[in-house]
């Protein structure tokens, strides 16, 4: 069940195929992916979402790969049924049975159409930057040796936003020469904005006299350019870390939800959930409280202080920080206790710095409280705060399960005694 609902719920498209390459299941994000409904999918083959855009040598690679036991992967340029199309990334392998027989061949498929247009992007920018360069028209303007101006051409006029090349001419020029090196100015112009020149100057000769040659080049564009490529690149780097984070926390949550979900005795899964709170966030000391009524009651915790932790109730809305966590359901940080008035520490929680508070929810409902906290100086984050709130997720869903399961156990304890009670009374009666 649990492996049927991670397929289901998976945020990448799943595929699986018979060995002739028919279409025997789809998630749901398949259908969102690529616009055809589960029932439409179900006996086809992939290639409807072929677009007629990608060699067929990619496709025979891919055949040949899968059919003789290996794992493929690449890129795909789909078509959606309503005619759009969309990159992918896809993973396919064959499956096997306990035989070792291929029986089946799996499809994990990622959207990467983001990533494809950002890199498009990147490049028509960069292209745009090279035209911008190779198109340039530079200003110049040659001044004598007293600094004085002797010449300027038309660039250098639409530079200076000057009426008539004339009005520079014969005036001191304010820009400081400097032979053989390379400067950058900022150039006021009428309307106010600036334009940012890099300047060359070189030594000539200008009606028999000693002069020199300055090259102004208008690089603003180029500067907005290379400023929109660094934010642009800045972005995309950002975008591929949040992308590795995301997938890195993922499969670690997966692999956290397998563990704290192998056992249903609630007196087991609270050391399996500090163990692998571990994988996840350094932590000090962590508690797990479970809601019953009005009252929190706090089942489990670990104190790496060497304090220890006994289990107690308390009112569950007393506390301004408990009341946050389980009226909006989210977590909530504290990232220095000693500055934030919520803060009301217990006997053996006085060293504690920083603090993050997550509910634990089932079908967004609160079942209890996760609080993890740090004696030192490193403060937590909100992104520490999503990835402990997303851990939160996977001890609810393992808690819950375990307190259904007590309950089962305890209606069946229930009805096999009634059971006996009514054989008993049966008996007795004949």
């Amino acid at each position: 069940y649990k492996l049927s609902q991670a397929v289901e719920q998976s945020p990448n498209a799943v595929i699986i195929t018979d060995l002739a390459g028919n279409i025997e299941y789809v998630n749901p994000k398949f259908v969102e992916l690529t616009g055809y409904p589960k029932e439409e999918a179900l006996g086809q083959n992939p290639r409807i979402l072929k677009s007629g855009k990608q060699p067929d040598s990619v496709y025979r690679e891919l055949w040949e790969t899968i059919t003789a036991g290996r794992e493929w992967g690449g890129e795909f340029y789909n078509k959606r049924k309503d005619g759009t199309f969309y990159w992918e990334h896809a993973s396919i392998s064959p499956v096997y049975n306990p035989q070792g027989q291929k029986t089946h061949f799996l499809a994990l498929k990622e959207d990467i159409t983001k990533r494809k247009r950002a890199e498009e992007a990147l490049r028509q920018s960069e292209e745009r930057f090279r035209k911008a360069i190779e198109y340039d028209v530079d200003a110049i303007i040659v001044v004598d040796t007293h600094d004085t101006v002797r010449f300027i051409n038309p660039a250098a006029k639409a530079l200076f936003d000057l009426q008539e090349e004339n009005t520079l001419v014969g005036k001191r020029f304010g820009i400081p020469v400097a032979e053989g090196q390379t400067t950058e100015l900022e150039i006021p112009r009428q309307d106010g904005s600036f334009s940012i020149v890099e300047i060359r100057t070189v030594e000539i000769e200008w009606e028999n006299e000693p002069a020199y040659l300055e090259s102004l080049r208008d690089i603003t564009e180029h500067k907005r350019i290379e400023d929109a490529l660094r934010r642009s690149q800045s972005q995309l780097e950002a975008s591929y870390q949040r992308e590795h984070e995301r997938r890195q926390l993922s499969d670690t949550l997966r692999e956290i939800a397998r563990i704290v979900s192998s056992t249903l005795n609630q007196q087991e899964i609270p050391p399996l959930i500090f163990a692998q709170l571990e994988n996840v966030m350094t932590y000090h000391r962590a508690t797990v409280s479970l809601l019953e009524g009005e009252t929190l009651k706090l089942v489990a915790g670990r104190d790496k202080m060497g304090d220890t932790i006994k289990p107690h109730s308390y009112p569950a809305y007393e506390y301004s920080l408990n009341l946050e966590v389980l009226t909006h359901k989210q977590p909530v940080l504290v990232p220095d206790v000693t500055r934030d008035e919520r803060w009301h520490p217990t006997e053996t929680m006085h060293r504690i710095r920083s603090f993050v508070n997550a509910p634990l929810l089932v079908k967004d409902q609160p079942i209890g409280i996760l609080a993890v906290s740090r004696i030192d100086d490193i403060s937590y984050t909100d992104e520490d705060a999503k990835t402990i709130f997303a851990f939160a997720n996977q001890v609810a869903i393992s808690i819950h399960n375990a307190q259904l399961y007590d309950r089962m156990q305890e209606r069946n304890r229930r009805l096999t005694l009634l059971h006996k009670i009514s054989l008993t009374m049966t008996s007795t009666m004949d």
